[in-house]
């Protein structure tokens, strides 16, 4: 758990450095679209959490600018939930790491100066063979500039016999298509 810890204190304080460097406000005009890659990196939650230690994967993001507040968004991508080590230390056994395929639209609301609120929903696919389909939902919060979008989200993936969840961080590199 100490290494997590230190990998995402890592990432969050080379994000704060990035974002002193590259202070300009968020401008989306109408009718503009953005092209973002993103990092994103998570902590199961629930039920996933006993299983699972860390998420981590990658996700490209169009945004479709209909005013300067309302951004249109299309993300698709890959994570990969990292499997623990169960049992005991005489029996011990890894369940085999799960691969989530996210399809989500949504949209973000920028309330202040570069600030905003978003939501996402879709649909997710386990990326194994007779893989089920989950419907996702997933709030945030987040700051972006013209390059870089960071955010802090939940994000539940629901349906069949499992469901799961994640608190994520999501860091993003964006340029105007």
């Amino acid at each position: 758990m100490n290494t997590q810890i230190k990998i995402v204190s890592a990432i969050v304080s080379f994000l704060l450095l990035m974002t002193g460097q590259l202070v300009k406000a968020q401008k989306t005009s109408a009718g503009e679209t953005r092209f973002g890659v993103a990092f994103e990196t998570g902590l199961p939650t629930g039920p996933s959490a006993k299983e699972y230690k860390l998420s981590l994967g990658g996700t490209g993001t169009i945004q479709y600018g209909v005013n300067d507040q309302l951004v249109l968004t299309f993300t698709s991508g890959y994570y990969n939930f990292l499997s623990k080590t169960l049992g005991t230390p005489f029996a011990p056994y890894k369940r085999a790491n799960l691969q989530i395929v996210p399809i989500k639209v949504g949209a973000k609301v920028f309330f202040y100066d570069g600030f905003y609120a978003a939501g996402e929903t879709g649909m997710a696919i386990e990326a194994v063979s007779g893989g089920g389909r989950k419907f996702i939902l997933a709030p945030a919060l987040g700051y972006a500039t013209k390059q870089l979008d960071v955010s802090v989200r939940y994000e539940n993936l629901l349906g069949g016999l499992e469901n799961y969840g994640l608190v994520g961080l999501h860091t993003a590199y964006g340029f105007k298509l």
